[in-house]
């Protein structure tokens, strides 16, 4: 037979209850997300991208190619999706122990639940911090696998990747990942000719030859856009965070809280105490 709880321990349950039916919605939206990214994401750039005046602009440059059906950033995109699906199962898995534990008075899924939050927050608090600093491993490493899938670009977009990273440099007004320099050692050849940068890096597009063919093969900050994509979309996502942060706290908050809820319901159930809500 199940122990009497205390009327605060009741209010804790309920509450771990509640919040975790959150987390385990949250969880699903993040799965649903990574599926998106990993496995349909080509579609969806396709359909948002490929419209109005980067449409044009994409035609110009890339003139008698087809636009491909799959947009994508290659392995970057699959590794970004990959890892959405596996945070959404986390926080799916923790949230499930915590609905149990709280629900069936299971001591010991509740004892695991705050164990893995612990853990989670510093996961959160270390990722934070990382993704931040724009000079930190991770960044360095999402950088370099960009890099490398350049070696697969070519000036007209006839592939997936190509294409998407022309509809980027344009659409942010950038150039290569890091910078024009990426460009370097890459041979690139634009109408038979060879060039310095790709068009979708020029300011003047194809409508003006003469200043294109200028831009491709003396690039300047006059002609040509020099700030590499990976900081554009750095400072794009860093120019609307200002509701990040307070969002991160509040999050890392409730998650604190949810660990003092169960510990509370842990002491006061005793240990093997079983009983529903």
């Amino acid at each position: 037979m199940g122990s009497i709880s205390s009327p605060l321990a009741v209010i804790f349950r309920l509450l771990l209850i509640f919040l975790n039916i959150v987390f385990v919605l949250v969880g699903l939206i993040f799965m649903a997300l990574g599926i998106v990214v990993k496995f349909f994401l080509g579609t969806i750039l396709q359909s948002s991208l490929m419209s109005g005046t980067v449409k044009d602009i994409y035609d110009d440059i890339s003139k008698d190619q087809p636009i491909p059906k799959n947009l994508e950033f290659g392995t970057f995109t699959n590794d970004a999706g990959l890892a959405l699906i596996i945070l959404g199962v986390i926080l799916f898995g923790i949230s499930v122990f915590a609905c149990c534990g709280a629900c069936y008075k299971w001591r010991p899924f509740l004892i695991i639940f705050c164990c893995l939050v612990i853990v989670l927050l510093l996961g959160e608090v270390t990722a934070t911090g990382l993704l931040i600093s724009k000079s930190s491993p991770v960044h360095d490493k999402a950088r370099k696998e960009l890099v490398s899938q350049l070696k697969n670009y070519n000036v007209d977009g006839s592939d997936g990747f190509s294409a998407t990273f022309n509809l980027f440099m344009v659409g942010m007004k950038c150039c290569g990942v890091n910078g024009q320099d990426d460009f370097t050692d890459l041979a690139l050849k634009y109408k038979g000719n060879s060039v310095t940068i790709p068009p979708a890096c020029c300011k003047t597009m194809p409508d003006n030859a003469e200043a294109l063919q200028q831009c491709q093969n003396a690039p300047t900050s006059d002609n040509s856009y020099t700030e590499g994509c990976y900081d554009a979309f750095l400072n794009l996502i860093n120019s609307g965070n200002k509701w990040a942060i307070p969002v991160l706290v509040v999050i890392f908050i409730i998650q604190l809280l949810e660990v003092i809820f169960a510990a509370y319901v842990i002491r006061d159930i005793g240990k093997g105490s079983v009983g529903p809500v």
